[in-house]
C-alpha cells in the first residue's frame, strides 16, 4: 500500500477537489483497506482495488458533506471522474513493474547515475563535480539517454504484456 500511496491520495483529491476534505477520506481509505485486505487476493490490479475502495469512501464523505450543505459534484458526475481516475491509475501499475524490471537491466554506470540524480536529488552539476571528469552538460545528456532506454524498455514490456 505504502507504494501507492500518493496515487490513492491524488486519486482521491480528483474526486473531491480539495486536499483538505482528501486528508481525511485518505485516513478512512486506508483503515478500509486494512479491514478488508483479506479480500484483495492478488488477483488484478492493487491500484483498482484500492481505488474502489476509496471511490465508496468518497461517496460516504459526500453523503455527510451533503447534511452539511456542501456543494459538489452530484453522483453520475463524480462516477464519470472517478472511471476516468481508475483508467489513468490502472495503467500506473503495470508501468510501474516494467519500469522496476528495466532499472533492473541498466549497467551499473547508468544505475549509479540515475541513483545520484534522483535518489540523491543531485544536479548535473553536482553529479559531474563528484566525478570529477564530465561536464554537467555531458551528464545531461547522459540521463536523456537513460530516460530514453527505460521508456523504450518500458514501451517493450508493456507491449509484450498486451499481446499475452
Amino acid at each position: 500500500m505504502t507504494a501507492h500511496q500518493r496515487s490513492i491520495y491524488g486519486y482521491i483529491v480528483s474526486l473531491l477537489g480539495s486536499q483538505a476534505e482528501a486528508d481525511d477520506v485518505l485516513q478512512n481509505t486506508y483503515l478500509a483497506i486494512w479491514r478488508k485486505a483479506d479480500e484483495f487476493h492478488g488477483r488484478g490490479q492493487f491500484m483498482t482495488w484500492a481505488c474502489r475502495i476509496a471511490h465508496f469512501e468518497v461517496l460516504a464523505h459526500r453523503k455527510k458533506a451533503r447534511r452539511g450543505a456542501t456543494v459538489g459534484f452530484d453522483g453520475p458526475m463524480l462516477d464519470k471522474i472517478a472511471a476516468a481516475a481508475q483508467d489513468v491509475l490502472a495503467g500506473a501499475d503495470g508501468r510501474v513493474s516494467a519500469l522496476r524490471e528495466c532499472m533492473h537491466e541498466l549497467d551499473d554506470p547508468a544505475a549509479r547515475l540515475l541513483q545520484m540524480r534522483y535518489g540523491q536529488d543531485l544536479t548535473p552539476q553536482q553529479i559531474s563535480e563528484q566525478a570529477g571528469r564530465q561536464n554537467a552538460g555531458a551528464i545531461r545528456v547522459a540521463l536523456f539517454r537513460i530516460r530514453k532506454t527505460l521508456l523504450d524498455c518500458i514501451r517493450g514490456k508493456l507491449a509484450e504484456e498486451a499481446v499475452e
